[in-house]
């Protein structure tokens, strides 16, 4: 093997072991000692042919020198080092560990896999060495092995959450901040393994959950926990299993879930618990895809029979489940009873999501990020009176329209919209301007379709048209329409099919541009929901053909 030595330089090492089940009985003699200075050498002038290094020669044995060994010279040009197999299985036991090997069958297993490989190596007509990824291959038995150990997977974990930022979440940095409704909750999760966020859509119920896995995995934070986040989508895992399994490389067809994380446990130790944060985005997206409703369903019935285990135990679980979607009936759905109570009443736990508070909008506003001081000023103003009595303050027309578009601003996603626009724009904004109104009407609109067509693969230039059809088809305010509405328009507007069409649809209660409304009488069947613009100024943008 070569490496670094102290100086920085790199140097090669040879080692030849030497074992015996008797070693006081078969002492190294010189003429061993001899011949393995010899085969060292020999090593040496081979390795030297293809690249020049400095090297080191060391002997390892559980046998002893015996004393004419010990006194010769040979040992000025061969390290000898005292082998003990008890501490060198440790060492290696604690570094199978890491990639999630159980138990002393697993380690023999791989152990006699490490020892063929070597052989067979030796065997070869062509370069008799063995890298470290061929190693590893043969002691864990995976194709492509990684550690699941926090110090080692955090890194990439952290840059697969990263990466679904903005291509599959559409988050921005413009409203990332740490809602109060999670700083709040997060004291009473300790013994939660089912953590569920719910609110209607555009809340900011996937931005606050992929913040806190973020968090979670962040080098920084202490104690660092492994994060991920899964949704809807090619490579999505059929299950807790699958996901460590496609973590550690391994081909596994049993995808065993309670296996899966005694391997996380058996890798991360000394980690204090939670060991995983698994995010699942939307579980009311479940028409999206079987396979992504199959997946949800086992992934959320184990990590019920975990929060069913530890709720009222002493210690936190080892994995917790976070997952986002608009009613909590969306997640009941997959547990034991409708309720959610389960057979010994511990439900699961539910953070609500609303507009932005006050407080969270007086944190936003003192961001040095917003463009147009005018605008702040007035916002500031407007969060002074009471936004929940924003039509029966006594304050002049020019504070009561602030705190109108302050009441818009509220929605997590208009905020972010809104800081998307230039300085005048954002004045003329809350002052009232319809022009203002159009451009942050067609900054939602972007956003939204970017966000469509990375998750539903819809082109922009088609939903357009689409969303501009169901909006000349229908009214905005209160009134509510049936689905097929929707639908109907769509379809005719872009040739969608008929699953097609309801994907949109869903993709827009999702997002806050529209909300679904349950019928008088209980939940209906999703045929017969009905549905509602979301914000008047939408529709009229979408009506009138911006």
């Amino acid at each position: 093997m070569t490496g670094l030595a102290a100086s920085g330089k790199r140097i090669r090492q040879l080692t030849q072991y030497k074992f015996s089940q008797s070693p006081t009985l078969h002492p190294i003699r010189p003429s061993e000692l001899k011949e393995i200075a010899a085969g060292l050498r020999k090593s040496e002038t081979k390795c030297n042919k293809s690249l020049r290094l400095p090297t080191r020669r060391i002997l390892r044995s559980n046998r002893p020198l015996s004393p004419l060994a010990s006194r010769s010279p040979l040992l000025a040009e061969i390290e000898f080092l005292q082998y003990d197999p008890d501490q060198a299985l440790k060492t290696l036991s604690a570094y199978a560990s890491r990639f999630g090997v159980l138990g002393r069958d697993e380690l023999s297993r791989g152990v006699q896999l490490v020892i063929g490989r070597l052989f067979q190596t030796a065997a070869s007509p062509g370069a008799h060495y063995l890298t470290r990824e061929a190693f590893d291959e043969a002691l864990t038995g995976c194709g492509h092995p990684r550690s699941i150990a926090i110090d080692d997977a955090g890194t990439w974990l952290q840059e697969d959450l990263n990466g679904q930022k903005e291509y599959r979440l559409g988050l921005e940095g413009s409203y990332l901040i740490e809602r109060d409704i999670v700083k709040n909750a997060m004291a009473d999760w300790i013994n939660d393994a089912l953590i569920v966020f719910t609110g209607e859509g555009g809340l900011g119920k996937t931005t606050a959950l992929w913040q806190v896995l973020r968090a979670g995995v962040d080098k920084t934070a202490s104690p660092r926990r492994l994060a991920a986040l899964i949704t809807a989508g090619t490579g999505m895992p059929k299950s807790f299993g699958e996901l460590v399994d496609q973590w550690r490389g391994s081909e596994s067809a049993t995808k065993d879930d309670s296996l899966a994380l005694r391997r996380l446990q058996c890798a991360n130790g000394d980690v204090q618990r939670p060991i995983l944060l698994l995010g699942l985005d939307g579980a009311d997206e479940t028409h999206s895809s079987n396979a992504f409703r199959e997946a949800a369903a086992r992934i959320m019935d184990f990590f019920w029979t975990l929060h069913q285990q530890y709720k009222e135990s002493l210690e936190p679980p080892p994995a917790r489940l976070l997952v986002s979607c608009r009613r909590p009936e969306e997640v009941e759905k997959f547990i034991q009873t409708v309720t959610g109570r389960g057979v010994s009443g511990k439900p699961p736990k539910y953070v609500r999501f609303e507009e932005f508070t006050v407080a969270e909008i007086w944190m936003l506003l003192q961001r040095p990020d917003i463009a147009s001081p005018d605008a702040v000023q007035r916002l500031v103003r407007a969060a002074e009176l009471n936004p929940d009595q924003a039509y029966a303050t006594t304050a002049p027309a020019y504070d009561r329209q602030a705190v109108m578009s302050l009441s818009l601003l509220r929605h997590p996603i208009l905020w972010s919209c809104f800081m998307a626009l230039t300085p005048p724009q954002q004045s003329a904004f809350v002052s009232g301007n319809a022009q203002a109104q159009d451009a942050l009407a067609a900054r939602y609109l972007e956003w939204f379709m970017r966000r469509a067509s990375q998750r539903l693969g819809f082109l922009p230039s088609d939903m357009k048209p689409a969303l501009a059809a169901a909006a000349q088809k229908s009214s905005a305010g209160e009134t509510s329409h049936k689905v097929d509405l929707w639908t109907v328009a769509v379809r005719e507007a872009a040739g969608y099919s008929m699953a097609e069409a309801r994907r949109l649809y869903h993709e827009g209660v999702s997002a806050g541009l529209i909300e679904e409304l349950p019928p008088a009488g209980g939940l209906p069947a999703r045929s017969q929901s009905l549905w509602r613009w979301r914000h008047a100024f939408l529709w009229s943008h979408l009506r009138n053909g911006e």
